[in-house]
């Protein structure tokens, strides 16, 4: 069977030659069920070479020797940071202790966050808005995370203390891995919900690139046509946090994260109840094409009473997250 390799999550899942296999790679033919896929022979030799080298390194027994050997070199001091680790994906259990010493559990699949992780701790992934997440967590009646993706941050407040945590995640096989790590870490105060977050209530058309557990599905075209390759779409249920938190009657919504590749504007318009109700704090990722556009929305909606704050995470262009904060929380 003809496979393909995955650069979403570092695998690469065997053609059927093996891995020193011979075989004479060719285009599939016109009209065939698979045309437009690409074919071993359209793959150009450095690509082959490095997918070899990929399948080899993820070999079961190999990669648990590599991830060995950096552990050694690391307790010797001849190694740190993630320039060195990035080319070793650990696979397997991972758990992630906060600073008040409790833990959650993510299942590592070779995902670069889980990577990060297993590797740095709870401040391997974006450690400088992890450190605020977490501060503000601690002391939260209510926490929302939008774009849960496999629910690092919704797991790491409920570790953190918040009493009750709602993971929003509209991807069925990333939602299944939420649901894994959910119960994986045994909290029974973590909801995972089955869908998108935007500015009403209804249906949209997300746009999926595919992968075990890709970072950047997204409702927005814009986003797409501009980060993404071929995508898939799929319909999702959405929903406004307004509508949402009335329909279920949460109350004292104290912290929400916004993640979601191009379409946060939307969903914080949704929000517009909630913040004039709770004044939350938010934590969200603003890239610079959508920056003006979102600064809009955050003085129409949030106005005066919330300080827009660029979270310094040491990482030049990559400093994409904004803490917004209430007057009445200091910094």
């Amino acid at each position: 069977m003809w496979g393909r390799g995955n650069e979403s999550n570092g695998r690469f899942e065997d053609f059927g030659y093996g891995l020193l296999g011979t075989t004479k790679l060719k285009k599939s033919p016109p009209h065939h069920e698979n045309e437009g896929i690409l074919l071993p022979e359209t793959i150009p030799l450095p690509t082959r070479v490095k997918n070899r080298i990929k399948a080899f390194r993820d070999h079961p027994i190999v990669l648990p020797i590599l991830v060995t050997a950096l552990h050694g070199l690391r307790r010797l001091g001849l190694f740190r940071g993630e320039a060195f680790y990035m080319h070793v994906p650990y696979r397997g259990l991972v758990h992630v202790h906060v600073p008040n010493g409790k833990a959650f559990s993510v299942v590592a699949r070779g995902g670069q966050v889980e990577n990060r992780l297993y590797w740095d701790g709870i401040l391997g992934h974006e450690p400088a808005s992890m450190s605020s997440w977490v501060k503000y967590a601690a002391k939260a009646v209510t926490v929302l995370d939008v774009g849960a993706n496999s629910g690092i941050f919704a797991l790491a407040a409920a570790a953190a203390g918040a009493r009750r945590v709602h993971a929003f995640e509209p991807v069925e096989r990333i939602h299944s891995a939420l649901l894994e790590n959910i119960k994986g870490s045994e909290f029974e105060n973590v909801s995972a919900w089955h869908c998108a977050v935007g500015q009403f209530d209804g249906v949209a058309e997300m746009q999926d690139p595919g992968g075990y557990a890709p970072t950047s599905a997204s409702l927005s075209s814009e986003f797409a046509s501009t980060h993404l390759g071929a995508t898939t779409l799929t319909q999702v249920e959405v929903v406004s946090i307004d509508s949402w938190a009335e329909r279920n009657s949460v109350s004292t919504i104290d912290m929400i994260k916004v993640d979601i590749e191009g379409y946060e504007e939307f969903a914080l318009r949704g929000m517009k109840r909630v913040v004039s109700r709770d004044q939350p704090v938010v934590l969200i990722e603003v890239l610079e094409e959508y920056e003006s556009r979102i600064r809009a929305v955050v003085n129409e909606i949030f106005g005066p009473a919330y300080s827009w704050n660029r979270v310094d995470e040491g990482q030049g262009d990559l400093n994409r997250n904004v803490l917004l904060l209430p007057a009445r929380i200091p910094r």
